[in-house]
């Protein structure tokens, strides 16, 4: 009878300890996460081009599904461009040239804004709603515009300090000059988590 009434004891006293741990384990999430990656680009100007760099963003968490994210990106855009050139002589001389040079086009993006997030044991899935500026992308006479980031993407756990983040994919509509464009953001990387302990 008195083990009996001990072994009862102890579970009462047990799962309330238990229930507990698994409250705070469950509650446990990163304060602060840091991502920085390759980064693809297809942006809209004339035509579809393709830029290539990188990416990076933090995000301070203030519940385990909600944060705020700030997100910077640059790339560039290599573009070839052959010159044919002459040069004054006597008439019927040949001395013309022809040269190659690379431009390279900038693009880069600034965007800030809330960020949505579920998190399971191995994998963390988020969406957020960005909005900020756009720079470049060597549209004549247009430099800033205004420009938002509707995406998401997933994180695989790599340990309890970093994920690797399998790809984030964010739609970036931004308009300028009376003109619209609709770019597509592709990016890939490491993603570094603080948790206060």
């Amino acid at each position: 009878m008195k083990t009996t009434i001990m072994n009862v004891l102890g579970l009462i006293l047990f799962l309330p300890a238990t229930a507990t741990l698994a409250e705070a384990q469950a509650s446990e999430y990163p304060r602060v996460e840091v991502f920085g990656g390759f980064s693809y680009l297809n942006g809209q100007s004339q035509a579809r081009n393709t830029f290539y760099g990188g990416q990076g963003s933090v995000t301070l968490n203030i519940h385990r599904n909600l944060g705020l994210t700030a997100d910077i990106g640059g790339q560039v855009r290599l573009v070839p461009t052959t010159t044919i050139r002459g040069c004054p002589g006597s008439p019927g001389q040949f001395c013309w040239g022809v040269s190659t040079s690379v431009d390279a086009v900038p693009a880069y993006e600034f965007l800030v804004g809330p960020r949505f997030t579920v998190r399971r044991e191995h994998t963390t899935m988020f969406a957020h709603v960005l909005a900020g500026a756009v720079h470049g992308l060597g549209r004549t006479g247009i430099d800033n515009s205004f420009g938002m980031g509707f995406g998401g993407g997933i994180d695989f756990r790599a340990g309890d300090r970093f994920a690797l983040r399998a790809v984030q994919v964010d739609y970036i509509p931004n308009h300028s000059a009376n003109r619209s464009f609709n770019d597509v953001r592709i990016g890939t990387g490491i993603v570094w988590k603080w948790t206060e302990r």
